[in-house]
Order: C-alpha cells, then structure tokens, then sequence
C-alpha cells in the first residue's frame, strides 16, 4: 500500500526540493524552535520525491539522496533509513513505542552532531 500511495502521486524530484532540504537542515538547531518541524519536512520532502518512492531498495535511495542533496550526515541518513524502511513494513501505518524512540535517539544525536560540528569550525 505505501507503495502504491507513494510512487503513484510522486512529481516532485529531489533536485526540485534540495534547497528547501538543505535549508531545513541549515536549521537544524537546539536553540531553533522549530527545529523538529525542519526535520519532518526533510523526510517528507525526501519520502515522497519521484526518487525514493519508486523504489524499494534502500541502497539505491540512498545513493540518488546522496548525490542530489549533498548532505553527508550519517545520523541523517539513518533517520531517512528507519522511516524508508517503516513505510515498507505492513501496515506501514503503526507507529510502536520502539520505532519512536530509535527516532528520537537518532534525532538527538544528529543535533548534537551539528553543534559540535558547528562549534568545532568556530574555534578554528
């Protein structure tokens, strides 16, 4: 089903979205109050790009994410991995306690990750 939901009514291509991706993830932030709407944007945008919905194959996602975006995160990806592969399960739709909490770990270590990125180039 989420196959059909997805690949049926994809249009929009990675490279229409990837400044609005790459914008999102320029805010990601822990002083950003909207830091989580950021991050929900950038798995739709990705999620329902003609890209990813045509495929199951989560290296070759991966690949076109890559090369169109241009954003070399691997806790990102692994974000992008967990929901990919959640929409592959049935019923894509049940959301459980562990699948929550993997993306809330994965999320927190990803805004640490750009802090100390962040702060790292500062001092430099």
């Amino acid at each position: 089903m989420a196959d059909s939901i997805l690949s049926d009514y994809a249009t929009m291509t990675l490279g229409m979205a990837a400044s609005e991706i790459r914008s999102c993830y320029d805010r990601l932030s822990y002083q950003n109050p909207i830091a989580k709407k950021c991050k929900s944007l950038i798995i739709g945008y990705i999620m329902i790009s003609k890209e990813v919905s045509e495929t199951e194959d989560w290296e070759a996602a991966q690949k076109a994410i890559k090369s169109k975006i241009k954003i070399n995160n691997d806790m990102l990806m692994e974000i992008l991995r967990l929901v990919f592969e959640k929409l592959y399960q049935s019923p894509f739709w049940r959301i459980t306690p562990e699948f929550i909490r993997e993306l809330g770990f994965l999320y927190t270590e990803l805004i640490t990750f750009k802090t100390f990125a962040s702060r790292c180039t500062e001092q430099k």
